[in-house]
């Protein structure tokens, strides 16, 4: 007797924890969301007088976020985990450059959108596959590298012009292309090897 009760709540608990989330409670998440986001974005633009350029974080953080809850309502895919770090980390670096705490302009701030890049590609190894995975790992890297190589002239700190040394160096941008796409193989290899491994793509 007591054997069949500890199967029934096995059995029920298996199923309480492979229960997804229903359409209803999906639309009522995203619209409750979209209605805090857009009644935020309207406090500030008409109460505290301020402008739309400023409330732009704000919005990015709000997509970031709609990404995560695509991701708790069942579409758990690392796309859509990379996508919410990235416009979740994007928001704040908005909000360090709206603050001056990063005193720089826009024209300035692109190169960090590529180093952001790569560290979303690292939160989507930690978060999906709970290991460090060199599949991720290495496009980071390089993506990083380039984005610090940006920087260096976005922030004056080599005089030349950026199309000057581009011009110079664009084999370097082939090698870095080349060792890319061979990343991207030894990742798709893997994957078709060990199919069952880490995080699942289940866009249900």
């Amino acid at each position: 007797m007591l054997k069949n009760d500890t199967e029934k709540n096995d059995k029920n608990g298996s199923k309480h924890e492979k229960r997804k989330v229903s359409l209803a409670e999906v639309l009522i998440l995203y619209f409750g969301s979209a209605l805090f986001v857009v009644g935020f974005v309207t406090l500030a633009l008409t109460i505290y007088k301020i402008s739309f350029l400023k409330t732009i974080p704000v919005i990015v953080l709000f997509i970031g976020l709609l990404f995560f809850i695509m991701v708790y309502t069942g579409k758990n895919s690392s796309k859509n985990v990379f996508l919410g770090f990235f416009f979740c980390f994007s928001s704040v670096l908005l909000l360090l450059a709206q603050w001056n705490i990063i005193p720089v302009s826009l024209e300035q701030l692109w190169p960090l959108f590529l180093i952001l890049i790569s560290l979303s590609m690292v939160m989507v190894s930690l978060f999906c596959k709970r290991k460090f995975e060199l599949q991720y790992f290495i496009p980071a890297g390089m993506i990083s590298v380039l984005g610090i190589f940006f920087m260096l002239f976005s922030f004056d700190i080599i005089p030349t012009p950026l199309n000057v040394t581009v011009s110079a160096f664009w084999p370097l941008l082939l090698v870095l292309g080349g060792l890319l796409l061979i990343a991207i193989y030894f990742r798709k290899r893997k994957q078709y090897q060990n199919p069952g491994e880490g995080f699942t793509d289940n866009e249900d």
